[in-house]
């Protein structure tokens, strides 16, 4: 990831059939899953699951990438807490469930997608990914 903070990354490992969540803006759980692929990749800001870059083992591959300008949808109180993700949480979601984009496309017209401000920018970040799959696909989000 180009950024002008020190990302403080370490390279972190996760496993098949391993259980994650993401949260609500009020601090309630949302959607949950168990990993279906591996997958290695660069977190950032000492957040497990906040990754900045990494691959999973069928080939997928992400960077987060700083687009100004981006805004994250307001999640409202009657939301389905299944289809909410906090923005940190997006890329090891992706790169644990998806092994190509097509899929991944579907899945992410059902989510919603919530930004929370990150105390060391004192905003949230205006991410983008870039994605690419071992067909050579390659999309935006």
């Amino acid at each position: 990831m180009e950024f002008s903070h020190a990302l403080d990354s370490k390279v972190v490992f996760f496993n098949r059939g391993d259980s994650f969540s993401s949260h609500m803006p009020d601090g309630s759980e949302a959607i949950s899953w168990e990993s279906k692929y591996g997958f290695v990749g660069l977190n950032a800001f000492g957040l497990l699951t906040a990754i900045a870059d990494g691959m999973n083992e069928k080939g997928l591959s992400l960077s987060a990438l700083w687009l100004p300008g981006t805004e994250y949808e307001e999640v409202v109180p009657s939301s389905d807490p299944s289809k909410v993700i906090e923005l940190f949480d997006l890329p090891a979601w992706i790169l644990l469930n998806f092994d190509n984009l097509d899929s991944l496309k579907r899945a992410l017209s059902e989510l919603t997608i919530w930004g929370e401000v990150n105390e060391l920018l004192q905003e949230v970040p205006p991410l983008h990914l870039s994605l690419y799959d071992s067909s050579g696909g390659s999309m935006g989000c």
